[in-house]
C-alpha cells in the first residue's frame, strides 16, 4: 500500500536524468534488507519473543533511515 506513496515522492525528488537509477537502487536496497531481515529475526526470536524481536529492531531501522536520509539528502 505504501509503494505507490514511496514512488511518488522518489519521482518528484531526483532529477529526471537519474530517475530510473534511484527507483532502481532504493528497490535493491528494500529487497535486501526485507530479504535478509528473517536471517536477524529469528535467532532473537529464538532467544525472546517474535513481539520483543520485532521491537528490538525497529529504533536500529529508524535510525538508520535517518543516518542515510541525513548523509544522502
Amino acid at each position: 500500500m505504501w509503494f505507490g506513496v514511496m514512488f511518488a515522492v522518489m519521482v518528484e525528488l531526483v532529477p529526471a536524468d537519474v530517475r530510473s537509477t534511484a527507483i532502481g537502487i532504493l528497490l535493491f536496497i528494500i529487497n535486501n534488507f526485507g530479504g535478509n531481515l528473517p536471517v536477524i529475526v529469528d535467532p532473537l526470536k529464538n532467544k525472546y519473543d517474535y513481539r520483543t524481536a520485532i521491537l528490538a529492531l525497529y529504533p536500529g531501522a529508524l535510525i538508520t533511515s535517518k543516518l542515510f536520509r541525513t548523509i544522502y539528502w
